[in-house]
């Protein structure tokens, strides 16, 4: 089986924007299978971030303007009699961020240390809407046998030192040595750091599990 490789859905962003509810809401995760029209032939996994533009705890972040980061870590596990084996796991992270300069917010995709997806959009919302529609992850079983997915994902204010190298990853530059300064506008980065360690941002960990399903046949 080749790399698996992280496919976006294709999900519209132009639709109406989804409204913020306010504190009603709290992020979280979905960790959901569909059927291989193929009988025996093994389901993909999608995973969608509902409810980060609606959780006032995140919305005021992305809105001073500080990065979110969403770190995700999909396991494939096969299902044994005495123990649990792990199969391949595949990890990959979301950036959101408010751009002041261009009065937009973006969602940027980084797999392997690569910029693989960048989204720009008006408003928060409509990150919201691609964010709670989910995305699909090619991590499928080689081998018959009796599986299930596990999930993990942290979400986090970025640090200032962070955000640099984000900034520069993002603009297809090498991290800089020694923690040399990015020149990206935006909000002042001693103003930034202030603020991260006043406010006592939260950091949020998710996790799920998928039910077993077999691949193949029984073992």
């Amino acid at each position: 089986m080749g790399t698996p490789r992280l496919l976006l859905l294709a999900l519209g962003l132009g639709l109406a924007p989804v409204t913020v509810l306010g504190a009603q809401e709290r992020l979280s995760v979905s960790l959901t299978l569909t059927a291989n029209p193929t009988p025996g032939g093994p389901p993909t996994p999608t995973i969608a971030t509902r409810n980060l533009v609606r959780d006032p705890r995140w919305v005021g972040v992305l809105n001073e303007p500080i990065p979110v980061r969403i770190r995700y870590r999909l396991e494939l596990w096969r299902s044994r009699a005495l123990n649990d084996a792990l199969e391949r796991p595949f990890e990959w992270e979301a950036l959101v961020r408010m751009e002041p300069l261009y009065e937009q917010f973006s969602l940027t995709i980084i797999n392997r240390g690569r910029v693989t997806e960048e989204r720009r959009r008006p408003t928060l919302e409509e990150i919201g809407t691609f964010l709670d529609r989910g995305i699909q992850v090619l991590l499928r079983p080689s081998q018959p046998g009796v599986y299930y997915y596990t999930l993990n994902v942290t979400v986090t204010a970025l640090s200032d030192r962070e955000l640099e190298d984000y900034e520069r990853l993002i603009q297809g530059e090498p991290a800089a040595p020694g923690g040399a300064r990015s020149t990206v506008p935006g909000l002042g980065r001693s103003a930034r750091r202030l603020l991260l360690r006043v406010s006592g941002l939260p950091s949020t960990e998710l996790t799920e599990r998928t039910g077993t399903f077999t691949v193949g046949g029984r073992e």
